[in-house]
C-alpha cells in the first residue's frame, strides 16, 4: 500500500502542471512538488505545511477581496463539480509577476473512486498564448502590408483560383473583388502566355521550383 503511495506522490511531481488535491470540503489534501515551487517563487507558503490543509475557497474569497473578478467565478464552479453539479470545468486566467505577464488554464474534475473530492490543475500557457499573440500581430502587419500595397497582390487556391485579392489587383484587372474571387487566374490569362504560366504554376506545386 505503502509503495503505492509513493508511486502516485512520483508521479504527481512529474507533472510539469500544478496539482492540488481537495476534498468535498474544498480544503487542499495535496500537492505536488510544481505546485509548492510556483508558491515558492511567487512570495507564497514555502512548505507543504503551509499550503496542505489550506481552504481553496477561502483562498478565492481572500483573492476576491484583492480586487481578482475572476475568483467568485472559480469558487463557484469548483462547488459545483464537488456537488457534482458540473462533469468538469475549464477557465484560462492571468496572473502576472513583477517580471511578465502570464497566463494559465485551470482544469477542475472530480475524484474517481467512492472518495468525494476533485483534482484542481493549473497549466501556463504563457508560451502559447505568446506564440498565438505573435502570430497574430504578424496576420496584422501583413494585412495591412497587404491591403495598401501599390502593387496588385493575391493568394491563390492549388484549382488556379483568386483566394485573397487586394485593391490594387482589383484596379489592374478591372473587377470589383467580389467579381474577382469567383474567376481563376487563368480565366484572366492571355491566351498566348497560358500554357508558360500554367507550366510554371504547376513546377511551384510539384517542389521543381520555388517561384516564378
Amino acid at each position: 500500500m505503502l509503495e503505492n503511495k509513493d508511486f502516485v506522490v512520483d508521479v504527481l511531481d512529474s507533472l510539469l502542471e500544478h496539482v492540488a488535491v481537495i476534498d468535498q470540503q474544498g480544503t487542499i489534501v495535496t500537492i505536488n512538488r510544481a505546485w509548492l515551487e510556483f508558491s515558492v517563487a511567487n512570495g507564497g507558503a514555502k512548505t507543504t505545511s503551509g499550503l496542505v490543509g489550506a481552504n481553496y475557497f477561502t483562498v478565492c474569497a481572500d483573492a476576491e477581496q484583492d480586487g481578482c473578478t475572476d475568483a467568485p467565478i472559480v469558487a463557484a464552479a469548483i462547488r459545483g463539480v464537488l456537488d457534482q453539479k458540473l462533469v468538469n470545468f475549464d477557465f484560462e486566467y492571468t496572473c502576472d509577476s513583477p517580471a511578465e505577464h502570464r497566463w494559465f488554464n485551470m482544469h477542475v474534475t472530480p475524484l474517481s473512486g467512492l472518495q468525494r473530492g476533485a483534482v484542481v490543475l493549473h497549466e501556463n500557457v504563457t508560451e502559447r498564448k505568446l506564440a498565438e499573440q505573435a502570430i497574430r500581430e504578424s496576420e496584422e502587419r501583413f494585412s495591412a502590408f497587404f491591403e495598401h500595397a501599390m502593387f496588385g497582390m493575391a493568394t491563390t487556391s492549388l484549382e488556379k483560383g483568386w483566394l485573397l485579392v487586394n485593391p490594387a489587383l482589383c484596379s489592374i484587372l478591372g473587377y470589383p473583388r467580389e467579381d474577382l474571387v469567383t474567376k481563376t487566374w487563368a480565366e484572366l490569362t492571355h491566351p498566348d502566355d497560358l500554357a508558360a504560366d500554367v507550366a510554371n504554376f504547376e513546377r511551384l506545386l510539384d517542389g521543381s521550383s520555388d517561384h516564378y
